[in-house]
């Protein structure tokens, strides 16, 4: 159990991305199809948890159930319905990332695309300031790109 999973009332056993089927979008916004390698017991993939735990609520009277029957659905509704994910099926299939293209709203009104350089990276990742950092020697010894000493 991790730090955070130990401060959790409620853990869920999720598969890894080795262990499921799906898209996953990276922090760079390349989204990549995701092809499962093995079976395992225990996990269940996000998809089986988000469902399973909104029929549970549909039947407290919580919301409403998730009614899609894949991953690939629910990818295919967030195509339609999330501007800038209407990326190339058949680059993912070719097991390649493909690039969302983030939009704005220009005016209020109708989306225009987000500039080059208007989002910027915050220079704090897992490898510099997170959990994994502090198992690897290595990594405190290494500068930030960038970054003069």
């Amino acid at each position: 159990m991790t730090e955070t999973a130990q401060q959790a009332d409620i853990v869920f056993p999720t598969a890894s991305a080795y262990e499921k089927d799906g898209t996953v979008t990276n922090t760079a916004g390349e989204v990549q199809l995701l092809r499962k390698a093995a079976e395992v017991m225990g996990a269940r993939t996000d998809f089986d948890l988000l469902r399973i735990l909104s029929h549970q609520l549909e039947k407290l009277g919580a919301g409403k159930a998730f009614h899609y029957r894949t991953p690939a659905d629910v990818f295919e509704e967030i195509r339609k319905a999330v501007p800038g994910y209407d990326v190339s099926q058949a680059g993912l299939l070719t097991g390649g990332a493909e690039l969302t293209r983030m939009s704005a709203p220009h005016n209020g009104h109708a989306p225009s695309y987000v500039p080059a350089g208007l989002i910027s990276s915050a220079r704090d990742t897992l490898f510099t300031s997170g959990t994994l950092g502090r198992y690897c020697a290595m990594m405190e010894s290494l500068p930030e790109a960038g970054v003069k000493p």
